[in-house]
């Protein structure tokens, strides 16, 4: 089992309303999905097809860095092979409407997201 692609990438950010307005307005971004009262927005550049998610997170510091995250046709299992290598669970699964989405880490404490897509992302894990 391999990752198919990459899913995203995100920025914590602290900011709310600075940080979508310095995405939007500086940078030039397209906000193609947005929900303010869960704390993140989308965005795309040009022509990529992969997103950019800024995460409403007050307590974060400001150099917390990226995370991406990849793709996965069963997520359960590259899971099971990322702990076997030395990688950690670092989140809870984070169900969406159509994805479910492993926070991990590699053996070295560098933070990644494994997204599997679903129909049925409300089952318990």
């Amino acid at each position: 089992m391999t990752v198919q692609g990459v899913a995203s990438i995100s920025f914590r950010v602290r900011d709310w309303e600075r940080a979508k307005r310095f995405y939007e307005e500086v940078l030039g971004l397209r906000c193609v999905s947005c929900d303010n009262d869960q704390g993140w927005a989308a965005y795309t550049a040009g022509s990529s097809s992969v997103p950019l998610f800024l995460i409403r997170d007050p307590g974060s510091a400001a150099s917390t860095g990226a995370t991406i995250g990849f793709f996965a046709e069963d997520a359960s299992r590259l899971i099971d092979k990322v702990t076997a290598a030395g990688g950690a669970i670092v989140a809870p699964v984070q169900n969406g409407v159509d994805v479910r989405i492993f926070t991990t880490s590699d053996p070295d404490g560098n933070v990644f997201e494994i997204s599997e897509r679903s129909d049925d992302s409300e089952r318990p894990t």
